[in-house]
């Protein structure tokens, strides 16, 4: 019979014959594939697969991010999943053209990297703490035993943006806004806290008439919020037309999404 490369077959005092892998290691090692053929092959051709990245020529840091697409972002939160595969694109834009071995990338790489992106600061340091993560996992693949080409290399100085909204613009947005998108504002107004921070507030944050985070200027808001009647409601101090917590997501009914207006019923 011809076999494969590296599929084995060895009769057993029985009669029958068993299938193993042959590793190519030294010593010698071979993975039994079991006594059927068929299942024997295809076991083989996902060894074969497995074991054929091993050749750092052709590891490129591209075979390793898909690799970590396919087994490691389906485990992260939705959004994060989508930030990773728009930072993976920038990554292959610098690391892709030419491909380069995963053993290829050397910190001066990183820094050239970084230098390339310097105009998206905030953005660059996240690409490169997933090229960080990727270079990790291969590590822990076995591709490579290079040092993770990312250490050492100093992320760039993040700012946050300066913008003061002036009192005629939040009250044309406070006019046309629905109820819910109003409370948040002026919750977030009243209490200096960012709009995800505002919707984290609950019901037992009111102590005695106030908001615990602040000790006056908002009884009124508070008695607002309190007095609106709910069927089925829950401890979230910004909630929706239905009396759930209002979501920060661009979802139909998230506080984003009402930029664009109260949602459509």
């Amino acid at each position: 019979m011809n076999l494969p490369s590296r599929l084995r077959a060895r009769t057993l005092p029985s009669g029958r014959t068993y299938y193993y892998y042959d590793t190519g290691e030294k010593p010698r090692r071979e993975i039994p594939l079991g006594n059927d053929y068929a299942l024997a092959v295809k076991k083989w051709a996902e060894l074969e697969i497995d074991a054929r990245p091993r050749r750092a020529d052709i590891v490129t840091f591209r075979y390793v991010a898909e690799r970590y697409r396919r087994e490691v972002l389906p485990a992260k939160a939705p959004r994060t999943q989508r930030d990773n595969m728009t930072e993976l694109a920038q990554l292959y834009n610098f690391f892709d053209a030419p491909a380069a071995t995963i053993e290829q990338i050397t910190p001066q790489h990183v820094q050239q990297f970084m230098d390339w992106r310097k105009d998206a600061p905030v953005r660059a340091n996240r690409e490169k703490a997933l090229l960080s993560h990727s270079c990790n996992k291969a590590r822990e693949w076995g591709y490579t035993a290079e040092p993770n080409p990312c250490a050492g290399v100093k992320g760039l100085t993040e700012r946050g943006r300066d913008a003061y909204i002036e009192d005629v613009t939040y009250k044309a947005v406070w006019d046309a806004a629905d109820w819910p998108t109003r409370d948040a504002m002026d919750l977030a107004y009243l209490t200096g806290q960012r709009p995800a921070d505002v919707l984290k507030m609950r019901l037992p944050d009111i102590r005695d008439g106030f908001l615990w985070l602040t000790q006056g200027k908002t009884r009124k808001l508070i008695e607002r919020i309190q007095g609106r009647a709910y069927k089925v409601t829950s401890l979230a101090l910004i909630r929706n037309e239905t009396g759930q917590p209002l979501s920060i997501r661009r979802s139909t009914t998230g506080l984003r999404k009402r930029a664009n207006g109260p949602p459509k019923r």
